[in-house]
């Protein structure tokens, strides 16, 4: 129903706001290589 979509709508766009945020910290900390080896298992993780 349309309370249902809404829910959906709102979770998608937490996430998706969620995503960039972990993008900017990302590039932020792709100075090391430690930093960034962190990074993609961060971003696998939020994949997963």
């Amino acid at each position: 129903g349309g309370y249902n979509r809404k829910l959906e709508n709102s979770t998608i766009m937490a996430l998706s706001s969620f995503g960039l945020f972990s993008a900017a910290v990302c590039i932020q900390l792709l100075k090391g290589k430690w930093w960034q080896r962190n990074c993609n298992w961060h971003v696998l993780w939020s994949a997963y």
